[in-house]
């Protein structure tokens, strides 16, 4: 889904709330078939929550991440800390980059790949490849990445 540019914040305060604790919207307003007080939203294929809202589909978490006050540039996502896509309490999302979120993904967490009988550890970042060196088992090689990636995150 692309994203639609956002309503006006006052706006959807006026016909959704947002709980911050369970991550739940509920609607304000009558909407057709939907009655106030109804959960808004639903489940896309891909596991995130989404809301349409005037004919436009919104996922819950920059929905979310507005409601509370929070600032968004256009180029940022709002990322799933615990990686639960459709979990949208405030105290699990935070706003990143896109490469960054990427870096995030769980199935990029592994940064080892099999030479011979050794692990070679390597990860590239911000388009530079980095090498960790070779190692016995997959999970040191996995480890020297992580940790290397994570001392580069943290400087940035």
């Amino acid at each position: 889904m692309n994203f639609n540019k956002l309503p006006d914040k006052e706006y959807l305060k006026s016909i959704l709330k947002y709980n911050p604790n369970n991550g739940h919207f509920t609607w304000k307003i009558s909407r057709g078939r939907v009655k106030p007080g109804t959960r808004a939203g639903q489940i896309q294929s891909r596991g995130y929550r989404s809301i349409r809202v005037d004919g436009k589909l919104y996922y819950e978490q920059r929905l979310a991440w507005i409601m509370s006050d929070n600032k968004i540039q256009d180029s940022q996502v709002v990322h799933h800390i615990n990686d639960i896509r459709n979990d949208n309490r405030l105290s699990n999302l935070e706003a990143t980059t896109q490469s960054d979120n990427l870096l995030r993904r769980p199935k990029q967490a592994k940064h080892a790949r099999k030479h011979r009988n050794k692990f070679i550890s390597q990860f590239t970042l911000h388009n530079i490849k980095y090498y960790q060196g070779m190692f016995d088992t997959e999970e040191e090689a996995t480890l020297a990445s992580i940790v290397k990636r994570n001392e580069l995150l943290s400087s940035c």
